[in-house]
């Protein structure tokens, strides 16, 4: 997940490095003015002089690093408007389907172990995902079933997966006001879990509303975009 750089650090992460830039400057200020006042030996002033100002400017360089740091830590890039080539986002109106499908393909590959991805794990919540990058596993998962050759069996491994998979599917289908989609997958597991045959008619709905997916997920990111 591309946010991994963009989590701004708690302000107790640079407590410590503030207080060294502190003490540096106080020792630093303390000798340079010592060397001045009341070290009259030629080579002592010098010394004392030189080594103060040195703390001194370790001092103001490690706290205009520090001040830095927590500018960068602070940044927070869009994780589908961030455009890595350029390291600036780009404009929301400009974000395409493929766009989009590449970032979601992107984040589930993150979950893949030994190569496989296990749905399961993409809806675990224990692991913090935002609820909206969940809806998007969903349509993405949907959309996978829509495309290709595959997709009948794709469909006959998606129903398998149960009645607990049908109810994830539906709270954030539901969520992102797709009811009648949502109702027409429960229809889909009720019927498998039934002994009914059901993936080639999933396979056929998904791919007949493959348009409707692809309106939908774009549709779906730009709308919530500020919460990713």
């Amino acid at each position: 997940m591309d946010n991994k750089n963009n989590s701004p650090l708690p302000p107790s992460d640079f407590a410590p490095l503030y207080k060294l830039a502190a003490v540096l400057l106080s020792i630093g200020f303390i000798l340079f003015c010592l060397g001045f006042v009341r070290v009259e030996a030629p080579f002592w002033r010098f010394a004392i002089i030189s080594l103060g100002s040195v703390l001194c400017f370790l001092g103001i360089t490690l706290f205009l690093t520090i001040r830095s740091a927590k500018k960068f830590a602070k940044q927070k890039h869009n994780y589908f408007l961030y455009d890595r080539k350029t390291k600036k986002d780009i404009d929301v109106d400009s974000l395409t389907f493929s766009d989009v499908r590449a970032k979601v393909q992107k984040y589930m590959s993150f979950f893949k172990r030994g190569g496989k991805l296990y749905v399961g794990d993409l809806f675990n919540n224990d692991i913090k995902i935002p609820p909206a990058i969940r809806t998007l596993f969903c349509y993405e998962l949907l959309y996978e079933i829509s495309d290709g050759g595959a997709g009948v069996e794709k469909a006959k491994r998606f129903l398998s997966f149960g009645n607990e998979c049908a109810g994830v599917f539906y709270v954030h289908l539901s969520a992102a006001g797709e009811i009648q989609l949502a109702e027409k997958l429960r229809s889909y597991f009720n019927g498998h879990a039934s002994g009914d045959d059901s993936s080639e008619k999933l396979h056929r709905f998904l791919d007949a509303n493959k348009p409707y997916l692809e309106a939908a997920i774009i549709k779906f990111t730009k709308d919530h975009i500020n919460e990713f």
